[in-house]
């Protein structure tokens, strides 16, 4: 993504960071389908550490509806 009114309309971006757009289509049909996960929940001091012990960056993902043209 290089389009400047693109690019204006995300927030928190870091210095350096890159973006694409993925279609939706992709996420569909390679996303995980039979996953056995049980969600955890966890409270929000646990949840604050998390910030102060990570040792890797992470990848992000934010998702927006696109305006039809």
């Amino acid at each position: 993504m290089t389009d400047p009114d693109e690019v204006a309309q995300l927030r928190d971006i870091k210095p350096g960071e890159g973006f694409v757009i993925v279609p939706r289509v992709l996420l569909a049909d390679f996303s995980p389908r039979d996953v056995d996960r049980e969600s955890v929940v966890i409270s929000f001091d646990e949840f604050a550490d998390m910030f102060a012990s990570f040792q890797h960056t992470a990848f992000r993902l934010e998702t927006r509806r696109r305006v039809p043209l």
